[in-house]
């Protein structure tokens, strides 16, 4: 059986940790979500990647589990693992516990997820990635979190055609 979707606040990560580990030129405020009742969500607002990874994966079913690949998705990215963080989003984003939802409410978490896959992509270098799936977001359920990470996607782009 698939565990229910926490239908509780988000709990907003910038990407911009100020951390040696995006200390790049690239960073740009991108926000990040993850669920707030998760597995290990404190752990990952605290930057613990390696904790929060071991806490998710041994939670049951975690495979399967929206709340538990939106987390892998942050805390791999926090780790620097790019393709595994790609995977556990692709994987929040294929969740069947959205299928189970009406449609408001699974296009809304659909979108968080493409949100962070997004950023997972820009982080990758992968920029044209990125806009594809911060658009899609914006598309999907156009709130807060994904208009302002769509609006400096877009920045980026139109610098870079200058």
């Amino acid at each position: 059986m698939y565990s229910k979707i926490k239908h509780a606040k988000t709990l907003l990560l910038l990407s911009a940790l100020s951390t040696s580990a995006f200390a790049e030129a690239q960073d740009l405020p991108f926000k990040m979500v993850v669920m707030s009742d998760s597995i290990s969500s404190q752990d990952i607002m605290q930057e613990a990647p390696k904790t929060s990874i071991k806490k998710l994966k041994s939670s049951r079913n975690f495979k399967y589990s929206y709340n538990a690949n939106m987390g892998l998705c942050v805390a791999y990215l926090q780790d620097q693992s790019l393709n595994k963080s790609l995977d556990a989003c692709s994987a929040a984003i294929n969740s069947k516990e959205l299928k189970a939802l009406n449609k408001k409410q699974s296009n809304y978490y659909k979108a968080l997820a493409y949100n962070n896959r997004g950023i997972s992509k820009y982080k990758s270098g992968d920029i044209s990635g990125a806009y594809s799936d911060l658009a899609l977001a914006s598309k999907t359920n156009a709130n807060p979190i994904t208009q302002a990470n769509f609006l400096l996607i877009t920045e980026v782009v139109d610098a870079s055609l200058l």
